[in-house]
């Protein structure tokens, strides 16, 4: 707990056998002044990064689950437990080239990854994932993130947060988008969305419909401007939640149940 560990370039754990990065505990601390990429070369190791327990990973750039020519793919980056975050300034992208399966990212149990565009698979036919359940939170820095998702490769909300932070003009309907948009990832289970310091557009009301792309609740972080209604049913699970919050929202909120 508490250890930091810092670097002023690119870390790329290239690996030759089974490499394992591991940030635990609170306060505990990586650091990077360059991206990060998790990648394997044709022996069948795979690279293994795994923040939990309140620990924080940093980096800038556009960083890798799977960036090697000789990888066979298996590289895995997992991100659990309440407080345990990978802060990218940049993009993440998980298989970079053709012919690597398997490669994955996973948020889970409150852990967040935060990234300014996604890309899964962006050259192969071969599956790729990147997973965010059981109240994982994925956060974009922009308000129309660029996404890319490969054929057989997925981006999934299960039971997860939405999250935009730091971003202008959020359009609260965009996962009822398509192609290009969070309207393409596959939606499972009851989501959440989160806006931390963003403006929104947009009227939406938030319950548990049974339709997984319908939010079941919104999370307003620090100062927040909304251009659009907000509805809570709460009569079927709604739910409305302010933290550190200065809210403004011009048409009002209305309350249900």
């Amino acid at each position: 707990n508490g250890g930091t560990v810092t670097s002023g370039s690119t870390l790329t754990i290239n690996d030759c056998g089974s490499a394992i990065i591991f940030v635990s505990g609170t306060n505990s601390l990586l650091q990077l002044a360059g991206a990060v990429q998790f990648t394997s070369k044709n022996n069948g190791g795979a690279s293994t990064g795994i923040v939990c327990n309140a620990g924080t990973l940093t980096s800038v750039g556009s960083s890798y689950v799977g960036n090697n020519s000789q990888s066979l793919g298996r590289n895995l980056v997992t991100v659990t437990g309440h407080g345990s975050s990978w802060i990218n300034s940049g993009d993440i992208t998980v298989s970079s080239l053709a012919g690597q399966p398997g490669n994955s990212l996973l948020l889970t149990t409150n852990g967040l990854v935060q990234c300014s565009s996604l890309t899964v698979g962006a050259a192969t036919a071969t599956p790729n994932t990147i997973t965010a359940n059981t109240g994982g939170i994925l956060q974009f820095t922009a308000a129309t993130p660029a996404l890319t998702i490969g054929v057989g490769s997925s981006i999934t909300m299960d039971s997860a947060t939405l999250s935009y932070k730091g971003a202008n003009n959020v359009n609260v309907n965009a996962n009822l988008g398509g192609s290009g948009t969070v309207g393409a990832f596959t939606w499972l289970g009851t989501n959440t969305l989160r806006l931390d310091s963003s403006s929104a557009t947009g009227s939406r009301t938030f319950g548990v419909t049974g339709d997984p792309r319908d939010y079941a609740g919104i999370e307003l972080y620090n100062n927040v401007t909304m251009a659009g209604a907000i509805t809570i049913d709460g009569a079927n699970g709604g739910s409305l939640l302010f933290s550190n919050s200065v809210a403004t929202n011009v048409p009002g909120i209305a309350l249900l149940g």
